[in-house]
Order: C-alpha cells, then structure tokens, then sequence
C-alpha cells in the first residue's frame, strides 16, 4: 500500500475515477465511429436512402428534361434547327455533379446492402470483443498510464486495429499477455506531477465528452431512435413512395412534352 499524503489520496481518487470515465468515452467513441456508424448508415440507407435516392434521380431527370426542352425552345423561338449535340453538351456539363453524386449514392448503397448481408459478429461475441477492448485501454492507453514501454505502446496499437478489424481473437491474445495486476494509479501517485496530470486528463474527458455530443447530432446517429421505430419507418416510406409517384407521373408528362417539340420543324410556326 502506498504512503500518501491526504492531498495525494485525494488527487489519487480523482486520478482513478476519471480514468475509469476515460476509459468508458473512449471505447464508447470508438465503438460510435467504429461499428455503429456503419451498421446505423447501412440500416439508414437500406430503409430509407434507398427511395430517397430514387426522389433525387427523377427530380436530376425532370430538370434535365425541362433544360432540354428550354435549349430547344430557343432554337424553334429562332425558327432554326436544334444542334442537339450541342444541347447534350451543356445538359451534361450542368449536371456532371448530379452524376457523380447518383454514383456515389449507388455506391453507398450496393455497400449498404453488403455490409448488412455479411455482418457476422454476434452479439455475444461483440459483447465481450468490447468488454475486452475497455480494459486494454485502460491498461494500455497512453494518457492514462504513464511510463509505458515500447512493447506496450505496440500492444496498444496493435489492439486498436484489431478492434476496427473485429479480431475478437487478437484482442484476447493482447488481453492474456497483459500484467492485470499492475495499477497505473500507482506509478501516476508517485510522480511530482500528478496533480498536472489530474488536470491534463480532466480535460481529455471533457473533450471526449464533446466529441461523443458532436457525433450523437451528426449523420446517421440522429436517426438512432426513429430507425428502431417501425411506425416512423412506415411512415417516411410512404411520404416517400407518394413523392415517387407524383415525380413518376411529372417526368411522363415533361417526356411526351419533349417528344412533340423534339419533332418541330422550322418553317412550320410560318
């Protein structure tokens, strides 16, 4: 047992506490950008992004319609013959952005799809891959734990890929061959700077905190609660499948539109 004084006793007490809060913001802010965000954005696009993306594709479609019927309008208000070359051109150049967002979301989703078909850890084995992550970082994490030496600081970073890679595995073999029994507080209790060090790692736990409250108002983990409701999901589907339908029937109408101008010939407005 260590000898320490009243203020070292406190300041030991605070070390232990919030290093057992950094350690919990840590592991949740790796499991938040590490398997919930995919498995959240997976879930968001299979549900909803899907239609979502085919609302943006008839709207680029109709746009694109209604520009090419305004090029050549501006040619039959000249009583000339549309260079429909041309017209393609300038249709392509203002919607190459639209185009390679459609990519994109096609990309995202065929990615989407993939994830949730192949997502093969079960929640048993999540359960503890996580149990065992936490105390690896807290063993290991280098501003809680002074003095690490090189095959540790290794270890550390060894065990950080194996938790993005899902290595249950590897994160028990990095688990088996760690001192459990080694107390950093100690070693931290010791040190003329440890009041320095309290303060140092109060402000880590506060910027983790912050961290934790950007992600939890960002993209997909807004969409946390409503993507577990089902009557929230029944209900933007349907906003979504009416949008469809009504975009449907506009292109069709804009098409037909497209097709009587397209067969103009100059000399009949005479």
């Amino acid at each position: 047992m260590l000898d320490l004084t009243p203020e070292q006793q406190v300041l030991r007490e605070q070390f232990c506490s919030l290093r057992k809060e950094f350690t919990e913001l840590f592991a949740r802010k790796n499991e938040m950008q590490t398997y919930e965000e995919s498995s959240l954005t997976s879930l968001y696009l299979s549900t909803v992004g899907e239609k979502q993306h085919e609302v943006f594709c008839l709207r680029t479609k109709i746009a694109a319609i209604k520009l090419r019927i305004e090029l050549i309008q501006a040619y039959i208000n000249r009583n000339e013959i549309p260079e429909l070359k041309t017209v393609d051109e300038e249709i392509h150049i203002r919607f190459a952005d639209h185009k390679k967002k459609i990519e994109e979301n096609v990309r995202q989703l065929a990615a989407a799809k993939e994830y949730l078909k192949n997502s093969l850890i079960s929640a048993d084995e999540m359960k503890e891959m996580k149990e065992t992550y936490r105390i690896i970082i807290k063993k290991l994490h280098p501003d809680i734990n002074l003095g690490l030496s090189e095959y540790e600081t290794e270890l550390f970073i060894k065990a950080q890929a194996a938790y993005h890679l899902g290595s249950f595995m590897a994160l028990r073999e990095i688990l088996l061959s760690l001192d459990l029994a080694k107390d950093s507080a100690d070693s931290i209790s010791q040190s003329e700077e440890f009041t320095g060090i309290v303060l140092q790692l109060e402000k880590k736990v506060k910027n983790l905190r912050k961290q934790i409250e950007e992600l939890e108002r960002s993209f997909p983990f807004i969409y946390r609660k409503e993507l577990n409701d089902e009557e929230w999901l029944t209900s933007i589907q349907k906003k979504l499948d009416e949008d469809i339908a009504n975009l449907t029937k506009e292109k069709e109408k804009q098409v037909l539109y497209l097709k009587v101008i397209e067969e103009w010939k100059p000399g009949l407005t005479n």
